[in-house]
């Protein structure tokens, strides 16, 4: 990020994908550490409330959201690995 050079719309879009993605680390620490979160608010609001509405309850049961965050760190991965060693545009007369 640059001083007057940052979009406003592009800095609250990665805000966005940080706020989706901490949702899904949270329930994804919920789930694996289980007796570290027992008695906290958080296992109340993900493991109790969340857990047994009627339209996240096929989610949970399927275990979806934490499927989507390994798909999505595995395609992030493989992106990663792929253009790892591209320069980028402003670069190459470098």
């Amino acid at each position: 990020m640059k001083e007057n050079e940052t979009w406003m719309n592009s800095f609250l879009f990665n805000v966005i994908l940080m706020l989706i993605a901490s949702v899904g680390v949270v329930q994804l620490c919920i789930s694996s550490f289980p007796s570290y979160t027992a008695n906290t608010e958080i296992n109340m609001i993900f493991g109790l409330q969340v857990y047994y509405m009627k339209f996240y309850s096929a989610f949970y049961q399927n275990s979806i959201f934490l499927i989507a965050l390994l798909v999505w760190t595995f395609l992030t991965f493989i992106y990663m690995m792929i253009t790892c060693n591209k320069k980028p545009p402003y670069m190459k007369d470098i």
